[in-house]
């Protein structure tokens, strides 16, 4: 998995956008965005993702 990591989260943020493009009110889920990128910079950065 380390690896495939860029990879990985490339693939999650296209597959993301092009729901939030086709799907109808997604902008809902709008709200959530900075919390979780938050929350996996956190994990990120104490290592607490192993």
């Amino acid at each position: 998995m380390e690896n495939r990591r860029v990879s990985v989260y490339f693939a999650t943020v296209v597959l993301a956008a092009a729901i939030a493009m086709f799907l109808p009110g997604t902008t809902v889920l709008g709200a959530g965005v900075n919390p979780a990128i938050a929350l996996i910079l956190f994990a990120q950065i104490t290592g607490s993702h192993k």
